[in-house]
């Protein structure tokens, strides 16, 4: 399913979400036309004031998609990481567990030793810088904006300043 996918409400996924402003990452494709549909919905997410925070590719060899989009999305300041896929299913479901949790321990290793560490780490940067700058948005606000219908003496403190963070 693609960022148009539709809700229950019938809306799309990018609009439904939208409103809530979370931390975005964007899982590219890895498959043939893979590129041109990261690229438009990444496009789509944009058009809409999504900030799109990393971007998660899975690994495929014969495609190499994330040697493309890699260059793409870090002129717009933007991480790709790549991972092997998921196993294929198992029939037996514990062995399907247990290549599942091997999986997982192979990408989120306990050493901490690994490209998602990375984007962790670049995630907890956006919102530190996100949550800094709604903070300074008043302070800044004061000094630089003039209101021309708004009684001055009534906007005098930070306080004073109502924020519109999206």
């Amino acid at each position: 399913p693609g960022v148009h996918s539709p809700t229950l409400s019938g809306t799309t996924q990018l609009d439904s979400y939208r409103p809530l402003f979370f931390p975005t990452v964007l899982i590219g494709d890895s498959k043939l036309g893979g590129i041109s549909s990261t690229i438009a919905s990444y496009e789509a997410m944009i058009l809409r004031g999504y900030i799109v925070d990393a971007v998660l590719l899975f690994r495929d060899e014969y495609y190499r998609n994330w040697e493309f989009l890699s260059p793409y999305f870090k002129e717009r300041g933007i991480p790709v990481m790549s991972v092997q896929p998921p196993p294929e299913r198992h029939p037996d479901p514990k062995g399907d567990a247990e290549l599942t949790e091997k999986y997982y321990q192979d990408i989120v290793p306990d050493s901490q030793n690994s490209p998602i560490f990375e984007v962790l780490e670049h995630l907890n940067v956006c919102h530190d810088s996100r949550i800094t700058e709604v903070q300074t948005m008043p302070r800044r606000t004061l000094d630089s904006i003039w209101w021309p219908f708004v009684q001055h003496g009534h906007v005098k403190r930070e306080a004073d300043v109502n924020i519109i963070d999206s």
